[in-house]
């Protein structure tokens, strides 16, 4: 069997970026702080947040991630995670 090995994870912070802590900030903006702040993996965690700005949210984070060289996470939604082109799920 032939398997191509994994990239290595990016070594650095690992932070959590939730929808409950400062609920007055936008989830992107607070990403974005975490990111310029050196987080090098960001699981964006969405419990409060409804269905359609969870999508936009996640798209828009993971697009942030992507370009900082970052790895984002998405918390207990695989749909979401498939459909924002994440880089993988907490469960």
């Amino acid at each position: 069997m032939n398997v191509s090995p994994r990239p290595p994870l990016p070594q650095g912070p690992y932070l959590l970026c939730d929808d409950s802590i400062r609920p007055e900030l936008p989830l992107v903006d607070k990403a974005g702080q975490l990111l310029q702040g050196g987080a090098r993996m960001l699981q964006l965690r969405m419990k409060h947040t409804p269905p359609r700005e969870a999508l936009a949210a996640a798209r828009a984070v993971v697009a942030l991630c992507r370009r900082a060289g970052a790895v984002c996470l998405i918390n207990d939604r695989v749909d979401l995670a498939l459909l924002s082109d994440a880089h993988g799920v907490h469960v």
